[in-house]
Parts: C-alpha cells; structure tokens; sequence
C-alpha cells in the first residue's frame, strides 16, 4: 500500500526456464523496490492465482502461470470488484498500437469503447471520427482503411467527443515471404473455394493484404481464379497448382480438381516416421529392390516381434512424427497391406477438427489374415469434423496365444474421396455353419454370405470346395449369398468348406475362405 494505491502480486513457481519463484526475503526486496510501505503475504502455493479484468475486456482471465497449469477449486479469495454501473461510451481505443500493411490494401481497424467508469461498452450508433495522418491512403465512414499506393509510415486516429486514439501504420510496398493457408485444394468441377494468403516482413511479423493485391497463378489448366482469391474449378479432371505472387515472392498450394484419390504418404521414406510398440518389439525401413512394394520405388518394411511374455495387449505402431493433414472431406482412409497370416489387427487413429481422436478399424479383430497384399480401408463418418489428420497405423493383438511375430509392409497411404477405380477384396460376411461346429444333423444346405464394396461379385470365378471337391454354388446377388443344397447323404466325419472368388474387377477373395465342421452322432 503505498500513497492510497494498492499493489497486488502474484509470484510463480515450478515453471522451469520460467519462474523458479521467490524466497521470502527476495519477496520483500521486491515489495521495497516498488516503494511498498505496508505488505501482506498470503502463501497460497500451488493454488496461487491471479484473475482480472484488463482494460477494454469484458469478462475476466488468468493472467499468471499457475503451477499445474490450470486455477484450482479455492475457497478463499482478495477480491477488488468494481460496482460501478454502465454508462454511454465516454473513452475510444484502438485493439491494436500498430499495423503493417501492403500498398492498395484495405483493413478495418478493430476499436472498442469504454465508459467513464471504464467498463467496456458497445458503441452502438454513437458515431467516431478518423483522421488519416501523412498522407498514407483512406479511410471511409464505416472505417475501412485503404493504404496509398507508396510505402510510408503515418496513423489512422479516431476520435469520440474530445476522446481520442491513435494507431501507428507501415505501408508497404515489398514482403520477404507468403503463405497460403489452405493446406490442400480438391475440388469437384465448377466449385469454388477462397484462398487465403499471408504476408510477412524480414522480421516475420504479418503485412495485411488484400488478395486483390496479389497477382494470382493457376497451373495445370484445372481452373480460375478472381481477383478477390475466388478460385472456381474448370471441367478437367487433373492436378495443378495455384500460386500467390508479390513481386518476386511467391507461394503456391496444390490442387486438383474431381476429387480424385490423394496418396497421403508412400513410404519412399522415413523422414516423417517413427516406430513404436507397446508389449512388443518393432523396427521398420523402406523395402529394398526384390520386396513387396504397390507403387512407387519403395514400400514400408515392418519387422515385430509380440512374443515378449507381457500380458495385455501387444501393438506396434507406425506413428507420424507430425500427423499426415488429409485434405477436403474424404469417405475413407486406405492403404495396402501385405500380411504373413498372422490373423492380427490393423487399426489407426486420426484427430479431427475439434480436436478429438478417433479409431479407425482397417479389419476386424483378427482379420489381418491373408498373405500378400490386399487393399485395407475404414471409412470415414460423414458427419465428421473436418479437416482430420492422421496420427498412426498400428497391428495390434489383444489374445495371448494369438500373439505372433513376423514381417509385414504397408504402401500408398491414401485419402478417397468418391467411389473410383474397384481396387476392394471380396469379403465373407457370415456362413450358417459355424466354423468348428459339431452337428448331430446333417444340415440342409451351406450358405455364405458374401459382399463387395466395388462393382460385384463375379458369379462366374466362384469356386466351392466340400472334402476339396467341387460342388454346385448358386448365388443370389440381391442377398449376397451363395447356397449349395446338400441333397445327398454325408459320412458322419470332419467336414471342410473352401470358397475361392474374384469380384468383377478381378479382385480375389483374400485370404480364400475355409471352414470345417463335424457331423457326428
């Protein structure tokens, strides 16, 4: 307390490279350096926190570091409140002291007003006044500014009653760097989308500018672009390029145009993986010359081992040391799998635009069964928040006895947009003999139920094996299912059931389907 005015302070600690706090003594020589004649102390710990209202907010905020890094339930507190009611706007501020900005662009100045109890206030129809100083563009009534077309320094005041403020402008007419915010552009023909751009100085603080005063690019012939950043879409299916340029200072974002699949990361690298296990041992390279790969020059190589003795889940992770962004909205996330028949679990996660992480399941449990590759894929739910980005991809194994150790590859992690090119397996969906049954009657008929996410199943390629012999296999498109009718006596012995199937695309049935039973007394 000193000369009626009261000091308040709150000293921090645990916070390294922060603030390692204060001793008692160094508290007191701080409390004498700003002239404090009477002092208290509250030692309020880790609970330790200060809250106020600054100037031009409306509601109040933590303005220390709390050492858990978040307020506590508390149930003491020294409160200074102000019970001053609200009254017509008496004070005008700038939000800001000073901007930077590129010739011929515009920026409204954002302001605030305060009563003269120093509340904040909206301004309602209370009308201002600018005041442009050396000559440095316009300002219209609304108060958009619009700089000159030459670089300079000047202000932009504002003024209420007798109440005035001030903020400082730099025009300019050259950046050191642009950015463009839209992290990826995919879009169906005759859509449009705005591209937003950045600029910077040498320093890295932000020039507004306006995308008029951008000249615009578009590459590839895959559409237009308007002098506001509108880009619009052509009829070409292909891919290309939109680019912001600033004299010689340009940046550029990828586009393409019919929403065509996007591979998210080949794996001809391991520049941004890195390889983790939980209960298991893992390590990864990219494949050499002679090993599985689907596209490009390499494939991911994948080694695990889950046989530690641990108890509990075993996995082991492809993780993205920054998550892999997916652009638009995509209905799903694939990748090819080559499998050893392990029978594991390939599963992933991605966070989306809240912030929430989701699993995505590539197969059921167990289903990382077939050798060689196979397209895998999860899809997407439409009621999503986008953009989603993806975290990692991971073989997982939850039964003991069911833990196993090999070698494994992934290639072409990638975004679909619409339904394309039929690159899906055949799947068995159900059979209504269960594997391993024992059955005391001989059953009536063997039917599978089958399906196919591209064009369908080729009724020609099916193949149904009883006891390794071909029988007849009717199949009935509108359920999915294929029936053989067991119109003959069978031996009271173990049984096998074997499918081998394409789809119309000429996609196998992978791994085939094989299922035993026993008809026995």
């Amino acid at each position: 307390i000193k000369e009626g005015k009261v000091i308040m302070v709150t000293v921090d600690g645990r916070k390294k490279g922060f603030s390692d706090g204060m001793t008692l003594t160094e508290l007191a020589q701080y409390m004498l350096s700003l002239g404090i004649e009477d002092a208290l102390n509250f030692d309020g710990g880790g609970s330790t926190v200060m809250i106020a209202r600054k100037q031009g907010y409306y509601v109040p905020k933590v303005i220390n570091m709390p050492s858990d890094g978040t307020e506590r339930a508390v149930a003491n507190s020294v409160q200074i409140i102000s019970a001053a009611p609200l009254s017509d706007p008496k004070y005008i501020r700038f939000e800001k002291d000073n901007i930077k900005i590129f010739v011929n662009s515009s920026y409204t100045p954002a302001l605030y007003a305060m009563d003269e109890y120093f509340n904040r206030v909206d301004l309602g129809d209370t009308q201002v006044e600018y005041v442009i100083g050396d000559k440095i563009g316009n300002i219209d009534d609304s108060g958009l500014f619009t700089a000159g077309s030459k670089a300079g320094t000047g202000y932009i005041e504002v003024s209420l009653g007798n109440e005035k403020s001030k903020l400082n402008v730099q025009v300019f007419n050259k950046v050191a760097s642009l950015k463009i915010l839209n992290d990826y552009i995919s879009l169906e023909p005759g859509e449009t989308t705005e591209i937003k751009v950045k600029a910077y100085d040498e320093n890295g603080d932000e020039i507004i500018i306006s995308p008029s005063a951008v000249n615009w690019v578009v590459s590839g012939d895959i559409g237009t672009i308007d002098k506001s950043g509108v880009f619009t879409a052509g009829n070409n299916l292909k891919e290309g390029k939109i680019i912001a340029k600033v004299n010689s200072t340009e940046a550029y974002v990828d586009a393409r145009v019919g929403n065509l699949p996007i591979v998210l990361e080949g794996f001809e690298n391991m520049d941004n993986i890195e390889i983790k296990s939980t209960r298991a041992v893992a390590t990864a390279t990219t494949s050499q010359e002679g090993e599985p790969v689907v596209l490009g020059s390499s494939a991911l190589k994948f080694q695990y081992d889950m046989k530690t003795g641990e108890e509990g889940t075993s996995a082991a992770y492809v993780s993205f040391k920054n998550p892999v962004k997916v652009p638009g909205k995509p209905i799903e996330i694939g990748f090819w799998a080559y499998g050893n028949g392990s029978g594991n679990w390939i599963r992933g996660t991605y966070i989306n635009g809240a912030g929430e992480r989701k699993i995505m399941n590539f197969t059921s449990q167990g289903g990382f069964n077939w050798n060689g590759w196979k397209y895998v894929y999860a899809e997407i739910p439409k009621d999503e928040k986008y953009p989603i980005s993806i975290e990692q991809i991971y073989i997982a194994e939850p039964t003991e006895e069911k833990k196993s150790a090999g070698t494994i590859y992934y290639d072409s992690l990638t975004s679909i947009y619409k339904a394309g090119k039929d690159i899906y397996s055949p799947e068995v969906v159900d059979i209504n003999i269960a594997n391993n049954a024992v059955l005391t009657e001989q059953p009536k008929e063997i039917a599978i139920k089958v399906k196919d996410k591209g064009e369908g199943i080729d009724p020609e390629s099916i193949v149904l094996l009883l006891d390794n012999i071909q029988v007849k296999a009717v199949y009935e498109p509108e359920t999915g299912i294929i029936r053989h009718e067991i119109d003959y006596k069978l031996l009271k012995r173990e049984h096998s059931i074997r499918l081998r199937l394409k789809d119309k695309a000429g996609n196998n049935l992978n791994p085939e389907f094989r299922s035993t039973f026993i008809y026995s007394n």
